[in-house]
């Protein structure tokens, strides 16, 4: 043990650094620590009271990350330890949590960086506005042209961000690799943004080795990197109805067949030219029958076509195939959406899952 360690006042020293948008503080303390022999082994932390991780005592800001120990004179007998101080930036320290070098590495807060960009995605509905002010003058709905075909193509523009997650892992990361590509089962919290189901992805993982001293203790693990991507893709469906898909998928609902439901070719929701009906002389009967061997199965869609020369007891319609998916109901039959029609409706749209979830608890994420 030590004779005694002594501070040194002409061993302090501090500095101040501003470039690259930041600034750091330096500071250094030193010790004389004269010992009971020259092959005295001793720990220059121990008998200072000064470790790895400490901080200054007079400016809280700055915390020692290293320290170097060398003689002084010939006689080997009195050591000078010089501590180093640095401070942190970091987006913990940011998000108003303490600073990650001043807490052990087997408990240390996460750290996290952010960017945002757009892409672009397809758009399931859209607003119309008027042409010369740009004023919004219409209801949010599914495009579709004044004959009631869809418009296909239109897309929009959504913010990304990519958050990457920063901290060390004790047991190798590798486990959490097949997690990769999956979407959060549950709402999950980044410091002040809050994540709604399925807006979250976990799309990378890299890990390196890392070895760190803190106070007496080395710890040794892995620096894990997690890298997701946030899309909230907020959407109105129609001016009552809005929903933040995120990950997953709005799909118009619209095919290239039907469904020939019986008793449906007479409801107010269904276009009935747009299934298989009975025909006399090339031309669609009434009242109104699905073809009987066709009732509850399904066939291609097809459009009506007005007649030019009606006969009694027929509807003046005859039908062909569609060239283009039509709309549909939930069942399947045709949906009604002529907007020249009293009474029609918009496409409907589904929202489908088409990641895999998990909760992201299971990753074990220490952000607060």
């Amino acid at each position: 043990m030590p004779k005694y360690a002594a501070e040194l006042t002409q061993g302090q020293a501090f500095s101040r650094t501003a470039q690259d948008g930041g600034t750091s503080d330096t500071a250094q303390r030193a010790y004389k620590v004269v010992l009971l022999h020259p092959a005295e082994v001793f720990n220059p932390q121990t008998y200072t009271g000064t470790f790895i991780g400490s901080r200054h005592p007079t400016n809280l800001n700055l915390v020692c990350t290293s320290f170097d120990a060398k003689f002084e004179g010939d006689s080997r007998m009195v050591a000078i330890v010089t501590f180093s101080y640095q401070s942190y930036a970091s987006a913990s320290a940011s998000g108003g949590r303490a600073d990650p070098k001043t807490v052990s590495p087997a408990s240390r807060p996460a750290n996290w960086t952010t960017d945002v960009s757009l892409v672009e995605i397809p758009a399931p509905t859209w607003r119309a506005a008027n042409i010369s002010t740009g004023k919004s003058a219409g209801n949010w709905r599914v495009p579709i042209n004044p004959a009631g075909d869809r418009y296909e193509g239109v897309t929009k523009l959504v913010p990304t961000t990519t958050i990457r997650i920063d901290q060390l892992e004790a047991n190798d990361p590798l486990l959490n690799n097949q997690w990769v590509g999956y979407i959060n089962s549950e709402p999950f919290q980044v410091g002040s943004l809050g994540i709604l189901r399925h807006t979250l992805m976990l799309r990378g993982i890299s890990s390196k080795p890392h070895v760190e001293t803190f106070g007496e203790q080395t710890f040794r693990g892995w620096m894990a990197t997690y890298e997701f991507s946030h899309r909230d893709n907020f959407t109105r469906i129609n001016d009552s109805v809005t929903c933040s898909p995120g990950w997953d998928r709005l799909q118009i609902v619209e095919g290239y067949n039907v469904k020939n439901v019986a008793g449906r070719q007479n409801d107010a929701d269904v276009d009935p030219y747009g299934m298989a009906l009975q025909h006399a002389n090339y031309e669609v009967v009434i009242p109104l029958q699905i073809a009987a061997a066709l009732v509850g199965k399904k066939s291609k869609a097809m459009i009506g076509i007005p007649s030019v020369d009606g006969q009694p007891g027929q509807s003046g319609m005859f039908q062909r195939p569609a060239s283009s998916p039509i709309a549909l109901n939930y069942d399947g039959t045709p949906r009604l959406i002529d907007p020249n029609v009293a009474g029609a409706l918009d496409p409907t749209v589904l929202r489908y899952q088409v990641q895999n979830e998990i909760d992201f608890a299971i990753l074990n994420l220490r952000l607060t």
